[in-house]
């Protein structure tokens, strides 16, 4: 069973890409390299790198230890994407355009719940959760991102710094 994006998620994408279809489609084309289709080993050495209660954390050079911290502690409500109930080809869609979608909005701040489901076939390993660590990290708009404190979902969850449109974050 495929999980279908909250009425606040839908609105959110439509009402982005009405307004800024155009911003939004170069913003897309400048994330297409993002692989989404994946082989079967290529699975293999994705999912087998973290477990569902392990913590995530990555920052790019630029990105101070006093952001990344900030980023941890985070207490805000900030636009989400729960990407609970979908395979994980509909998830990595869903993360790209809602990255797309934050950064044309001006979101430097998101947060996309992974959860911590594990399958068997991979000696227990959360699939969603090792795709989408995997993604961010090829995602040169996403400058850091860490697991969200217990109360937005501690280890199923991410706090995601993105890019501003104005900051260029080591690049000229």
């Amino acid at each position: 069973m495929t999980r279908k994006m909250t009425n606040e998620e839908t609105r959110f994408l439509e009402e982005e890409i009405k307004s800024n279809s155009k911003n939004s489609l170069n913003s897309i084309k400048t994330l297409s390299h993002i692989k989404i289709d994946y082989t079967e080993e290529e699975y293999d050495d994705i999912i087998m790198k973290v477990g569902s209660e392990e913590q995530l954390e990555f920052r790019r050079d630029g990105v101070n230890t006093k952001d990344l911290k900030k980023l941890k502690d985070n207490n805000e409500a900030l636009k989400t994407l729960d990407l609970h109930g979908m395979n994980s080809k509909e998830a990595q869609h869903s993360v790209v355009e809602f990255i797309t979608i934050s950064i044309q909005k001006g979101h430097t701040r998101i947060r996309i719940i992974h959860g911590k489901s594990i399958n068997k076939k991979y000696a227990n390993h959360p699939i969603i959760k090792n795709i989408v660590n995997n993604m961010l990290q090829k995602i040169p708009q996403v400058l850091a991102f860490c697991s969200s404190n217990k109360y937005y979902g501690g280890t199923g969850s991410l706090n995601v710094l993105l890019q501003s449109k104005r900051r260029n974050h080591g690049k000229k």
